[in-house]
């Protein structure tokens, strides 16, 4: 039961439209995949799932055995593919859940083949291909040669398809139909090892949808460009799908010169009125936002001012006119015509918008739009 407003508003209905415009924008054979790691970016990690596969997504992507487990649980029946690498007591669970193994050597294939041959069941893998982001996978023809002949002889085990990670496509992101030198160069690196096998691919990631549509892949994956926020500029029509409210709990004057909360980093140089709202970096508002953020309350925009506490921030509400406990404060978001996006909490926090959807904390309710049935 929730007692206090301090909610994230989900909208799953958006987070479909998003997806089905990625889909739209690229190649009629292309297929796109849902990257729904780390609890879908923070939008729910079934709910997202659920919803995307009742409009046609044909797969997920997961980082960690656990996230894949969740899945299948609650009954998803697409392909699911682990993104990371495994150790090697999570091998047989991963078999036994039907779920695609990333592979980066031929000595792990052959730990994953020995499992499956125990378990009486066929392993599906996923070839990961390092050309420049030097983080996993293989690194040359030659061990792709030898992964494909060791599965031509192992009939346990099946290749659903080879993928590489871009680690530049975000380069110069002003602009939407730029594609680094590295970025063709990572292309061209994947191409010619895997050129002539006739074995799936992907290599598109959220900036990679954007930008490399000259080259042909058989999946793509959307990552943070599903819940609406592109690294780079682009016209497909997404939009953010998170919102997060609190609500208003207090609100006193303070008297030029009087210092506010902790630290007294804030001290008014004229007479406040100051709303105390029911939010704070236990919630996963970033204490760094201190003296930097606004809200939005009575449609209008309102400072924090002080150090955001534990539980509580304090904002500045001397121009809006009749503010009193029970208004919404809204952190994240729209509210009639003003919006705060992820990407301008990330700026002033010195971070990035994944780390903004991903940071709310398990005690801040979340509340979905359209749920699917």
């Amino acid at each position: 039961m929730e007692y206090r407003n301090n909610r994230l508003i989900i909208d799953l209905k958006q987070i479909a439209d998003n997806y089905l415009a990625l889909q739209k924008s690229l190649p009629s054979d292309t297929a796109l995949l849902a990257v729904v790691k780390a609890d879908a970016y923070g939008h729910g990690l079934v709910k997202v799932s659920q919803k995307l596969e009742a409009v046609g997504c044909p797969g997920f992507c997961v980082a960690i055995v656990e996230e894949g487990i969740t899945l299948r649980e609650a009954n998803i029946k697409g392909d699911i593919f682990l993104l990371g690498l495994i150790n090697d007591p999570s091998i047989a669970v991963a078999i036994q859940y039907d779920l695609i193994l990333c592979v980066s050597s031929l000595e792990q294939l052959k730990r994953i083949q020995k499992q499956a041959a125990l378990l009486n069941k066929c392993a599906k893998i996923h070839i990961a291909v390092n050309t420049g982001m030097n983080r996993i996978g293989i690194h040359t023809r030659e061990e792709l040669l030898s992964i494909v002949d060791f599965v031509g002889v192992h009939h346990n085990v099946d290749i659903v398809s080879t993928f590489t990670h871009l680690a530049f496509a975000d380069e110069n992101p002003q602009k939407a139909d730029y594609i680094s030198t590295f970025t063709q160069e990572q292309i061209k690196r994947y191409q010619a090892i895997s050129d002539g096998l006739s074995l799936p691919d992907s290599a598109a990631n959220s900036a990679g949808i954007v930008r490399i549509k000259p080259y042909h892949f058989t999946y793509a994956r959307a990552g943070i460009i599903l819940y609406g926020y592109s690294p780079v500029c682009t016209e497909i029509p997404v939009k953010p799908c998170m919102s997060w409210q609190s609500e208003v709990v207090h609100v006193t004057d303070v008297r030029r010169g009087e210092s506010i909360g902790y630290g007294r980093s804030f001290v008014a140089n004229k007479d406040m009125r100051i709303a105390v709202a029911a939010v704070g970096y236990g919630d996963g508002y970033f204490r760094s936002l201190s003296n930097q953020a606004r809200a939005i309350i009575r449609g209008e925009y309102a400072n924090v001012v002080g150090r955001v506490c534990m539980d509580q921030i304090m904002v500045d509400v001397s121009h809006i006119d009749q503010v009193c406990p029970g208004d919404v404060v809204t952190l994240l978001g729209k509210s009639g015509d003003k919006v705060i996006s992820a990407e301008e909490l990330a700026a002033l926090a010195g971070t990035i918008s994944y780390e903004i959807l991903l940071n709310p904390s398990q005690r801040v309710y979340r509340e979905y739009k359209d749920e699917p049935q």
